[in-house]
């Protein structure tokens, strides 16, 4: 999981979500009003299909993976909030997440644990970085709670599943590959590789482990992995080489 920047919504569409949402509530039942808008074939091809979807897809991670687990494509518009608690939020651009059925139905579903105080436990990745409150194990591709919201985080999306934990593996493997590459190609001067490898970089799934490994470079960890390549891990601990690598994440 890594931070994500939410654009602002075009007039037009926000105009047409605050309608869906004016509907819920001057309903008898708002849960159950929210529920049928929100399944309604008009409302999709008019609102959710062309405004909503596609400005989660642009903002998502890799290309148009899920915001939870960064491995799966998006499949679902999730809703941070569940509609089924909270059905004033169900047309509510800043309570949509794009998410896969995994995360979504299997994992996530109507669950939405909250601390004593009544604030959200779950970590909302367009609103604050998660790094504060997960740490990834480059090693072992585990997730580690830093806090109780990192911790009811990693439990209720089960971002320690076994294939996920993997996936994070095989992509430590990956990143360290394009560093390898992006290198090579400053030191040719190959602006063309350059541009594939950043590219590359930022299209893979598991962004969020490429996001440790720079957030990481000085670690003894990341010394590790590259143990056999001390010139790119040079290359990565440089100032300029990590704010641009961290850049090519989010696509700019």
């Amino acid at each position: 999981m890594i931070r994500i920047v939410r654009p602002r919504l075009p007039d037009t569409a926000a105009a047409m979500l605050a309608d869906q949402t004016s509907k819920i509530e001057q309903a008898v039942s708002q849960i159950h009003m929210a529920k049928r808008l929100w399944k309604d074939t008009n409302v999709r091809s008019t609102v959710l299909t062309p405004h909503v979807r596609p400005a989660l897809e642009r903002m998502a991670p890799g290309i148009a993976r899920c915001m939870y687990c960064g491995e799966n494509y998006g499949t679902d518009i999730d809703h941070y909030r569940p509609k089924s608690l909270w059905p004033l939020h169900t047309f509510d651009w800043l309570n949509h997440l794009l998410s896969c059925s995994a995360c979504n139905s299997s994992h996530k579903g109507n669950r939405f644990p909250l601390a004593e105080d009544g604030s959200p436990l779950l970590i909302d990745p367009t609103t604050e970085d998660p790094a504060d409150h997960l740490h990834l194990t480059l090693a072992t591709g585990d997730y580690i709670g830093l806090t109780s919201r990192g911790e009811a985080t990693i439990k209720t999306l089960g971002l320690n599943r076994g294939v996920l934990v993997q996936g994070r593996a095989r992509a430590v493997r990956d990143t360290v590959r394009l560093m390898r590459e992006w290198r090579i190609a400053i030191e040719r001067q190959d602006i063309l590789l350059e541009e594939i490898v950043l590219n590359d970089l930022r299209q893979q799934p598991f962004t969020a482990v490429a996001d440790a490994l720079f957030r990481q470079a000085s670690g003894i960890a990341v010394m590790t992995i590259f143990s056999a390549d001390l010139d790119t891990l040079a290359f990565l601990r440089d100032p300029e080489v990590l704010e641009t690598a961290s850049r090519a994440l989010v696509g700019r």
